[in-house]
C-alpha cells in the first residue's frame, strides 16, 4: 500500500492520509477498511505495522477547497466528475448524459463539465504543496463514443 511505501522513503515522518467525500459517504466503511476490520478486507494500514499514520476525513464538496493551502503532497481522485454542480439541461432522451443524442443539452453538459473541472483543479493546486502531484483516474468517451457501460459488442439475436 502507499502508506508502506511513504513510510519506507520517510521513515521519520508523519503520515496524515485525507479522504474527502459528499457528506452522506458511508464513512463507517471507510474506518473499518483503514482498521482492516471489514470481512475479507486486506489488513488495515492503521494495523499498528506503521507508525505515525492518521487519518481523517471531510465531507466538504470538493468544488471548494477541503484542505489548507499547500499541505497536500500527493492527491487522487477516482470516478468522481460525473457530480457536477448543478444539472446543466432536462435529458430528454436517456437515463444518463453520457447517453444522450440531444446536441443541446451534450453541449450544457459538456460546457458545465468544463466549468467544473475547472473549479476542482483550481481547488486542488491551492492544497498541493510546491512539487505535490496529483492523479485522476476517470470515466472518458473515446472517439468512436464508447464508455463504460456502453462498448461492449452488440450480441445478434439469432
Amino acid at each position: 500500500p502507499l502508506v508502506h511505501a511513504v513510510r519506507s522513503a520517510e521513515p521519520l515522518s508523519p503520515i496524515v492520509v485525507s479522504y474527502e467525500d459528499q457528506p452522506g459517504n458511508d464513512w463507517q466503511s471507510l474506518f473499518h477498511l483503514t482498521q482492516g476490520t471489514l470481512p475479507s478486507s486486506p489488513p488495515g494500514y492503521l494495523d499498528g505495522s506503521v507508525d505515525e499514520v492518521y487519518v481523517v476525513a471531510s465531507g466538504t464538496s470538493f468544488y471548494n477547497q477541503c484542505f489548507p493551502s499547500g499541505t497536500i503532497d500527493f492527491a487522487f481522485s477516482a470516478t468522481a466528475m460525473h457530480w457536477l454542480t448543478r444539472l446543466p439541461a432536462p435529458i430528454p432522451d436517456a437515463l444518463h448524459s453520457a447517453c444522450t443524442q440531444h446536441a443541446p443539452t451534450r453541449e450544457a453538459f459538456a460546457a458545465q463539465a468544463a466549468e467544473d473541472w475547472r473549479r476542482i483543479m483550481l481547488m486542488r493546486a491551492r492544497e498541493l504543496r510546491p512539487g505535490g502531484q496529483m492523479v485522476v483516474a476517470n470515466f472518458a468517451k473515446d472517439q468512436a463514443g464508447r464508455f463504460l457501460g456502453q462498448s461492449a459488442p452488440r450480441v445478434k439475436e439469432s
